[in-house]
């Protein structure tokens, strides 16, 4: 179960589902097997990745790519889009015409079992992952080859932004997705609602006038909207280095209706969110399995004093010692739109998913060597308790 570099690439797969009623883009990257029909292999341990707002995994494609072939075969790699915030359509075309991205509330209005809560409150947005991870469970217990293999894949949880709340609350929500849990990998975690006090006042204000934000954001974008796409692409290359993400920002940009999704989820997340460290949920997360937290510099979201009052409760003995953290001032909270940065996030996460496959495997020798005693100790009392005869019986039967 320890890590070993593929000089294979795997493969990726991405597909639109119906999750709690709405379209929701997947993504899932697998080794394949290595005969004449290639399917992907049942893995031994899967990276569930749950990504912070504006909510779509794309961003993360490629990095997810090369920490999968860097981990090796065994290890796959699965990632959700928020509801309401897929890049495709409710056909699941990507349309390079800037045209895909659902509108939500005419989508909610047509169809009947798409709540409008589910892509605009916090609440809707856990759920929305419980369910894929429902769905995600079914699919392994009904497929043929993990009947073969021996125990079911277990799971590694990575939260980017407010993807890492949504993952500890899925965790509570779900016993049986948690048992199978083995580590959580938080990036820049967005799971407690405090910045600076300068920031704060910002983000408040925001918070209580949501439609003020999205009636400014809709102008701007409808703005961008009319502009030549190569202007606009050149517009936010002066903020955003990498390409691939650079192609995902002047496509939400030039979105009108994607605005409102945005912003509503984006207000509710501050004010929903609480301010406090939830001292609770950190304990029974990391009471048998370890949490790992990365913080970036220049951070409103994940600040550097959320790290250091952690550090105290843990001197508090308040809260966890199963709690590491990992300070990197170079790393921004969005790192995937600065080239280079995508490459330390990588290291940073192979080596805690290493730490993690070590003392699982560690963990379950331990536990073979339990069972074996537990079976010698078996044995050992049933062959104490087998009927030894009688010598009284025996002289009688030797006179006879």
């Amino acid at each position: 179960m320890q890590p070993s570099f593929s000089e294979f690439p795997p493969h990726v797969t991405e597909r639109q589902q119906r999750i709690l009623g709405w379209p929701t883009d997947t993504l899932a990257i697998d080794f394949l097997t290595e005969d004449d029909h290639p399917v992907p292999e049942v893995p031994h341990t899967i990276l569930i990745f749950i990504p912070g707002n504006p909510g779509q995994y794309d961003w993360y494609v490629s990095d997810l790519c090369q920490l999968v072939q860097r981990l090796g075969r065994g290890f796959a790699a699965r990632a959700i889009s928020h509801a309401g915030h897929s890049l495709s359509g409710p056909e699941g075309e990507k349309n390079d015409d800037d045209n895909g991205i659902l509108n939500v509330e005419e989508y909610s209005k047509r169809n009947v079992d798409a709540s409008i809560s589910t892509p605009w409150t916090v609440q809707g947005q856990v759920q929305h992952k419980c369910a894929y991870m429902d769905q995600l469970m079914t699919g392994f217990e009904t497929t043929p080859l993990s009947t073969k293999s021996s125990p079911p894949p277990q799971f590694i949880f990575l939260g980017h932004s407010f993807g890492c709340y949504v993952v500890q609350h899925l965790c509570l929500l779900r016993p049986i997705i948690f048992e199978r849990t083995i580590g959580f990998l938080h990036l820049m975690p967005f799971i407690r609602m405090r910045a600076d006090s300068y920031d704060q006042a910002k983000l408040d204000w925001g918070a209580q006038h949501p439609n003020a934000l999205i009636a400014a954001g809709t102008m701007v974008s409808r703005t961008y909207r009319i502009l030549p796409k190569a202007w606009v692409n050149a517009f936010v290359k002066l903020g955003v280095r990498d390409d691939r993400a650079r192609d995902i920002a002047v496509r939400l940009l030039r979105q009108p209706t994607f605005v409102r999704s945005f912003f509503t989820l984006g207000t509710e997340e501050i004010r929903d969110i609480p301010r406090h460290i939830d001292i609770q949920t950190l304990n029974i997360l990391a009471k048998s399995r370890p949490i790992f937290m990365l913080f970036a510099g220049q951070d409103q979201w994940a600040p550097m004093f959320h790290m250091t009052d952690i550090a105290r409760l843990q001197a508090q003995t308040m809260l966890s010692s199963n709690i590491f953290m990992t300070y990197l001032p170079e790393l921004r909270h969005d790192y995937v739109s600065h080239k280079g940065m995508g490459s330390k996030v990588i290291g940073w996460c192979f080596q805690c998913i290493s730490s993690i496959a070590l003392k699982n495997t560690a963990s379950l020798l331990e536990q073979q060597q339990q069972q074996q005693q537990q079976q010698q100790q078996q044995q050992q009392r049933e062959s104490k308790s087998v009927t030894v005869p009688n010598k009284t019986n025996c002289k009688l039967r030797s006179k006879l």
